[in-house]
C-alpha cells in the first residue's frame, strides 16, 4: 500500500498540475455508472471491497488533460494495482471519467460523429475503464466533486 501511495504521489506530480478538492477525511459522493464496454462500476462497492479508487477526471478537448493521459502514469498504477496486478492484485481501480457533459463517446473513440473536440483516441492503450456519463447524470456525477481545472485527480480510500 505505501508504494502504490508513493507512485501515486508520483503520479500527481509528474510535469503538470493537478488539483483534488476533496480533503483528507471527507467523504466521496456515491455514483453508480457503466463504462463504455457496458460493465457497471460503483463506487461505494469498490471501497468496501478495500480498494482505492483513481479517477482521472478530464475531458476530451483539453491539452493539458490528454498530455497526463498519455504519460501513462495511471495504466502504470492500474497494470501494477488493479484487478491483474503485477504488484499486488485487485488492490485500485483507476477510471477515466469524461466530465464535459456535452461529449459523446464518439469524440473519446475520435471517430464520426463526434459532437466537439478531440485530441485523439482515448481508448487506445487505455487498460482501465473510461466513464461517460450520459447527459442527465453528468451533473450529477460531476458537481459534487468542484471541478475548477482539467485534469484532476481523485484518489478515494476507504479506511
Amino acid at each position: 500500500m505505501k508504494k502504490m501511495l508513493l507512485l501515486l504521489m508520483f503520479a500527481m506530480s509528474f510535469n503538470i498540475n493537478v488539483f483534488a478538492q476533496f480533503i483528507n477525511g471527507s467523504t466521496m459522493p456515491n455514483w453508480t455508472l457503466k463504462d463504455m464496454k457496458g460493465v457497471t462500476w460503483d463506487l461505494y462497492t469498490l471501497l468496501n471491497e478495500g480498494k482505492s479508487v483513481i479517477l482521472d477526471m478530464s475531458a476530451t478537448w483539453c491539452g493539458p488533460c490528454w498530455n497526463y493521459h498519455n504519460s501513462h502514469v495511471l495504466k502504470t498504477i492500474y497494470e501494477q494495482y488493479g484487478p491483474n496486478g503485477t504488484v499486488a492484485k485487485d488492490k485500485a481501480m483507476v477510471f477515466l471519467l469524461e466530465v464535459d457533459c456535452k461529449t459523446n463517446d464518439a469524440c473519446i473513440t475520435k471517430s464520426s460523429g463526434c459532437n466537439g473536440s478531440t485530441m485523439g483516441n482515448w481508448t487506445t492503450n487505455t487498460p482501465y475503464p473510461i466513464l461517460n456519463p450520459a447527459n442527465s447524470l453528468c451533473g450529477i456525477v460531476t458537481k459534487p466533486y468542484h471541478i475548477h481545472w482539467k485534469p484532476s485527480k481523485h484518489l478515494a480510500v476507504n479506511n
